[in-house]
């Protein structure tokens, strides 16, 4: 499960891609997780749902400091090859197996374009081509 800000949650759809990073894997050397939006809240997410998520009081409040947060559920990719049974952005990830309860962050990817298009792009408009 993700939090997000209620305004983020309307960019995000199910079938996106995510990227997470456990708090006790180092991302330069292992990449992170990868994964896929489930299903997202556009509701705020209430303090009795994000104690039952985190099984903590001071972790529910620090995010209801963040303001309004919708909730994204996701689902990490599968890959039998890792040790931890996960796929990863760089190689097999960490030699050891993740725990459940591990904070962690995430990125979900609401748009993909390449530098060079938009380069090209921004090119064509200064010299009075089309977008």
């Amino acid at each position: 499960m993700l939090y997000v800000s209620l305004f983020d949650a309307y960019q995000i759809e199910p079938g996106m891609t995510v990227h997470v990073a456990p708090a006790n894997v180092r991302k330069e050397e292992f990449g992170l997780l990868q994964g896929e939006v489930i299903a997202v809240s556009t509701e705020p997410a209430p303090y009795e749902r994000m104690l039952q998520v985190t099984g903590s009081d001071s972790v529910a409040q620090m995010l209801l400091a963040d303001g309004l947060l919708a909730e994204v559920e996701i689902r990490l990719l599968a890959d039998d090859e890792t040790p931890t049974g996960y796929a990863w952005t760089s190689a097999s990830g960490p030699d050891q197996q993740l725990v459940a309860g591990i904070f962690s962050t995430g990125n979900i990817i609401v748009s993909a374009e390449k530098p060079i298009d938009l380069v090209l792009t921004n090119f064509s408009r200064l010299f009075g081509g089309e977008s």
